[in-house]
């Protein structure tokens, strides 16, 4: 059996209104010699169903639940067999074309991951790639750069990495719960450990920004990846200055707690050790790349 030349992870729960048409975009698009993998993560309303109606070249995983998004992704790259991995939602409509222009830029050896240009399903607006700037961690859009533009974070909607590269980095950080912040956190890893992020001008992806989750999320779960985030990557003074800016959150305890009971000094001890930059220059390009006259204090 061929190789497949890239393997797609969609990750779902509760997806069935969309991951049709998802699969559909993907399917059509991508070249032959490839596979789509889906990740079925306790779904209630008919999303295996809905995946598996979608093609002939759809491979299903099922879990009971709980698995989250990060460890979800870990699970459908171990999975897959492609030497490129593309991390894709369960609400995204990739445009033709697209594949070509992430591939290519993979082939630069600095490049460690790979996002299209992306639009909302309203067609309002184009993204090419984030960059995070305040106190409280807020992350905005960047203007294009022509026709690659480089980005400090890649929205995790649409990302595609090498193989190579996901192992050596270790994949999505399994410590991330349910939702929120595992695309941030990824992003800032592979650019400390000495990778570029790229944003591909000529590949284009439609997401579906929703105001209301398809199904729960603690409040507690989404602060701890955003504390978690900072606690492993931030310097002692950035990290004092976002710990004094969420402190008086009403959850800010349950979330710091879950973080020290989920090894987090340890990561960030491990991780400090292989860093090829430092968070402050990430932030000071990420100043430039967005044309902030500062950092916001972060």
């Amino acid at each position: 059996m061929t190789r497949p030349a890239i393997s797609v992870v969609v990750p779902a729960r509760n997806e069935a209104a969309t991951i049709a048409s998802t699969l559909h975009s993907i399917h059509e698009t991508l070249p032959p010699d490839s596979e789509i993998v889906v990740i079925d993560d306790g779904s209630e309303d008919g999303t295996a169903y809905a995946a598996l109606a979608a093609g002939a070249r759809i491979r299903l995983l099922r879990s009971t639940g709980g698995l989250g998004v990060a460890r979800a992704r870990n699970w459908g790259a171990s999975q897959a067999s492609g030497d490129v991995l593309a991390f894709c939602d369960a609400h995204v409509l990739v445009r033709g074309g697209t594949w070509r222009a992430l591939v290519a830029e993979l082939r630069d050896p600095f490049v460690g991951a790979v996002s299209p240009r992306l639009i909302g399903f309203d067609t309002s607006g184009w993204g090419y790639g984030l960059t995070m700037g305040s106190p409280d961690m807020k992350v905005d859009w960047l203007p294009p750069k022509g026709a690659t533009s480089e980005a400090t974070h890649l929205c995790g909607c649409f990302t595609v990495i090498a193989r190579e590269t996901f192992e050596d980095v270790g994949g999505f950080d399994n410590g991330m719960v349910c939702w929120g912040w595992e695309d941030v956190e990824m992003s800032i890893r592979l650019w400390l450990l000495g990778y570029d992020l790229r944003v591909a001008v000529d590949g284009e992806a439609a997401h579906l920004f929703r105001a209301v989750s398809p199904y729960r999320i603690d409040p507690v779960w989404a602060l701890h990846n955003q504390l978690r985030l900072a606690c492993v990557h931030f310097s002692e003074p950035r990290l004092h200055t976002v710990v004094a800016r969420l402190s008086s959150h009403p959850l800010f305890g349950a979330a710091f707690s879950l973080c020290v009971r989920n090894g987090v000094w340890k990561r960030r001890r491990i991780l400090f050790r292989h860093r090829q930059r430092s968070d402050d220059e990430y932030f000071e390009l990420g100043d430039r790349l967005s044309g902030r006259s500062t950092n916001g204090g972060v």
